[in-house]
């Protein structure tokens, strides 16, 4: 057996000990870098909401809905990355590991953009909408692998812990980029598919930045053949699998309703319901802090057998995401008209359904974090159950 010194092992005693300290870090740093990505995105969808008629931005809405239904279909094989990485035993296996999920999430995708993009005439037709409701979403069909890979990427870094370069990419880097081409789109452009193309190549760039910084900082090299290769393949696949076809029942009840939106709604309805589900995640900001990092802590005291390490986890962290969630939900529901109204005098009228979407939120933050928890214990067939029964309450 080869000792702890041994050149391209890492040492396996310490590992644990350093987690908690990690821990209270990300969540110092991943706390406000959220909250600086969620004005972002707030501000970006401000700038398109009063920029464009309520139906085009709803028209524009849809269409990324539609794409990430596919993307959180796809990402269904990316939680092998958090529960494998953090317990690599050594360079090699996290190189075959992230390549390998890597050329599977990007392939999937790709093989869903392109039925995306081949069915968007009949999806046009079903939706009763136009030429330019089309023209969107092949942008968003084709643009799908490049979002993928960013989160792809960004997974890694939460994998290996790197909480810097994850908040830059991901909380910083891709909202400020979006930002701006959303500006530049609506004041110069005044063209919608502009802002797509925009968004999907930012999404792109921060990814390959990313990816980057991961090969010249932690020394990343793609591996796809080695001794161990078509094991660590068929673990990730035995591991991912179950979570992928499970996608299927949970994203549909979850973002099922946006094709029936497209079918038997208007445009503007689509746009309101964006609006909404984006004002209903201001009250996840607490889970979503938390749960930035809590899965490689839950899988480090999952392969050491902490049982009641990770009970009390679980327990801490829910009634701290409780209170918050709580603390978010009253303002946004007291002063709706106001917060609605950022958004333009469209969307006023139809704030008496804001809190519809925040009850739906509050809901499904009250379970905390017992999804990643389920995950990094292996226990899928669970997590389906929550999921079904968490994403009932969604809107």
């Amino acid at each position: 057996m080869a000792s702890d010194s041994e050149p391209g092992r890492r040492p396996r005693g310490g590992a644990p000990r350093r987690r908690p300290e990690r821990v209270a870090h990300g969540a110092t740093v991943s706390v406000p870098a959220i909250l600086v990505q969620r004005g972002l995105t707030l501000a970006f969808t401000a700038i398109l909401t009063n920029g464009f008629a309520a139906s085009s931005y709803g028209a524009f809405a849809l269409a990324r809905r539609l794409q990430r239904f596919l993307l959180r279909l796809t990402l269904g094989f990316r939680s092998g990355l958090s529960r494998f990485l953090p317990n690599a035993a050594s360079d090699d296996e996290r190189d075959a590991l992230a390549t390998f999920a890597s050329l599977l999430l990007v392939g999937v995708a790709t093989a869903f953009g392109v039925a995306l993009f081949a069915a968007a005439p009949l999806v046009t037709e079903a939706a009763n909408e136009g030429p330019t409701f089309r023209l969107l979403l092949r942008v968003f069909a084709v643009g799908l692998p490049a979002g993928v890979w960013l989160f792809t990427v960004t997974e890694v870094l939460r994998g290996i812990e790197a909480v810097g370069p994850l908040n830059l990419a991901l909380r910083v880097g891709f909202p400020t980029a979006q930002l701006v081409v959303g500006a530049i789109a609506t004041y110069v452009f005044e063209d919608l598919a502009v802002a797509a193309v925009g968004v999907l190549a930012a999404m792109g760039l921060v990814g390959v930045a990313a990816a980057i910084w991961l090969v010249r900082e932690r020394g990343f090299r793609p591996r796809l053949r080695g001794a161990e290769a078509r094991r660590l393949r068929r673990k990730y696949l035995r591991f991912t699998l179950p979570l992928f076809l499970g996608g299927f029942a949970t994203t549909t009840q979850r973002l099922g309703f946006y094709p029936l939106i497209a079918v038997f709604l208007s445009s503007v309805a689509g746009g309101v319901f964006a609006v909404g589900v984006l004002l209903g995640t201001l009250v996840r900001l607490p889970l979503m802090g938390i749960n930035q990092f809590i899965p490689p802590v839950a899988a480090a005291l999952n392969e050491e057998d902490h049982r009641e390490a990770l009970k009390r986890l679980y327990h801490v962290t829910s009634r701290l995401v409780l209170i918050g969630v709580t603390a978010l939900s009253i303002p946004v529901v007291v002063y709706r008209e106001a917060v609605m109204g950022l958004f333009g005098p469209t969307f006023v009228k139809y704030a008496p359904l804001l809190p519809g979407f925040i009850v739906a939120q509050y809901a499904a933050c009250a379970a905390g974090s017992v999804g990643i928890l389920l995950t990094m214990t292996d226990n899928q067939r669970a997590l389906l159950v929550v999921n079904v029964v968490i994403t009932a309450f969604l809107p």
